[in-house]
């Protein structure tokens, strides 16, 4: 799905802005601290399990945010986008 930046509300745009100058490292630590936080429980109860092994990941199209993590020592850690299609 493609947005066009004209649908795009002005804030996402904003936004974006900074996202694009900060190093892929920097956010991407950020975001799966972030979701460590916000899945805590989920992580505890093995529910994430299946992301073992395996790279997970995730653009935000209207902020050009992407950012790739993977489940170590069940918990979600920032990872290279290598192998990630």
């Amino acid at each position: 799905m493609i947005v066009s930046s004209e649908n795009t509300p002005l804030i996402l745009r904003l936004l974006s802005l900074p996202v694009a100058i900060i190093p892929v490292r920097v956010h991407s630590t950020a975001v799966v601290t972030v979701l460590n936080r916000v899945f805590a429980e989920a992580l505890r109860d093995g529910e994430l399990d299946f992301l073992q092994d395996r790279t997970v990941r995730i653009h935000v199209q209207d902020m050009q945010l992407i950012f790739c993590m993977s489940l170590q020592q069940g918990r979600l850690k920032a990872s290279r986008a290598d192998n990630v299609p």
